[in-house]
């Protein structure tokens, strides 16, 4: 699961034992330089970090995906619930508030991913349970989207791309999640398949490269959640059921997921050891292994100019965020001092957005 969905969770769980004490009521966009354009060592990059600001009320928030423009979605809690937020980093002071559908202040919202275009893609709760949904650029009302065949569990989406095509996921009646790819923002969804060959269905998709590779978990034949990657057929084309190619496993690995990909074909993610220690990874677009990170990271987006960020110490309370060199990871920096920070996504500037301690923040390049 992406660590910001569990960030999400705890912040729902402390709001409501909040307001039960008080008695109120959980990528980005392409078009820049491709890979190999930008040489510059990391090392030589300085980086200012910036608060973005908070809802009205609220006291937390997190930065998950950045534009090439420079627009930034996440989510903040604005002191009764979670909503979906966007920041312009050129103007940090101000958080745009991405509402639930229908306008309801006492629902909960998240965005997760946006496109070049500005299109963001999130969850919202209705009624009668939650959904995944799209605001069009400039939009601050989602629209639902098409749903027609998924379970009738919660759904949610993760990634955008500058062709509009969108990933998530959908539960199903027995509580797995279900890999879901949407043509566009009004098509009907079609479910992926997965690696298991017992008949479990477990496999969620987070992210969707602009030349078309999904890439995401599945559980595999043993039981264990495995990262993937699944490719577009003949013309570009996803179809119902299609399983994934899963991506090479390291020894005494118990877990894996993918979590980015660049025009390259370079998959960022993180494996789990027997023995509790995570590490980043990075492999190619044919499944293959090309590099481990070092222990107690997490991978978490790959820009298509030769930029990874994530975190380092990861699993001990004080992680911190951290940008490597995808062509050199020894050349690396830490991006802030902060007790305990994350970093999430990126653009093809260098611009980086995450969490430093319970804030959304935006690390930008001072000097290239």
């Amino acid at each position: 699961m992406k660590q910001f969905r569990l960030l999400i969770m705890g912040l729902m769980a402390a709001l409501a034992i909040s307001l039960a004490a008080c008695g109120g009521g959980g990528g980005g966009g392409g078009g820049a330089p491709g890979p190999g354009d930008d040489p510059t060592p990391v090392t030589n990059t300085t980086f200012e970090v910036v608060q973005l600001a908070n809802l009205d009320g609220g006291s937390f928030s997190a930065g998950i995906a950045i534009n090439l423009d420079g627009m930034a979605v996440g989510y903040a809690d604005d002191g009764t619930t979670v909503k979906g937020v966007m920041w312009d980093v050129t103007d940090p002071t101000t958080a745009v508030m991405l509402e639930a559908l229908g306008g309801d202040d006492a629902l909960y919202s998240a965005s997760y991913g946006i496109n070049a275009a500005g299109m963001t893609v999130g969850e919202s709760e209705t009624a009668t349970g939650i959904v995944a949904v799209f605001w069009n650029a400039g939009a601050t009302l989602p629209t639902a989207l098409n749903l027609t065949g998924l379970p009738d569990g919660s759904s949610a989406a993760y990634a955008v791309n500058g062709s509009g095509e969108i990933v998530g996921e959908a539960t199903n009646a027995e509580g797995d999640s279900l890999a879901v790819y949407w043509p566009d923002s009004a098509s009907a969804p079609i479910i992926l398949g997965h690696l298991s060959a017992s008949g479990s269905s477990f496999s969620s998709a987070y992210y969707i490269s602009d030349a078309g590779l999904i890439v995401g978990e599945s559980r595999n034949a043993d039981g264990d959640a495995q990262a993937v990657v699944w490719a577009p057929g003949e013309g570009g084309v996803f179809v119902a059921g299609q399983a994934p190619e899963p991506l090479t496993a390291i020894l005494d690995q118990s877990s894996s997921v993918a979590f980015g990909v660049d025009l390259d074909g370079r998959i960022v993610g993180e494996v789990e050891l027997e023995s509790g220690v995570v590490r980043g990874v990075v492999w190619n677009a044919d499944g293959s292994l090309r590099e481990t990170l070092p222990a107690a990271t997490s991978a978490q987006f790959v820009t298509n100019n030769d930029r990874i960020v994530g975190y380092s110490n990861a699993l001990s309370g004080s992680d911190s965020a951290i940008v490597w060199n995808t062509l050199d990871t020894t050349d690396s920096q830490g991006l802030t001092e902060a007790a305990f920070s994350q970093a999430y996504g990126a653009n093809d500037v260098d611009q980086i957005v995450g969490i430093a301690l319970s804030q959304a923040v935006v690390a930008l390049p001072v000097t290239q």
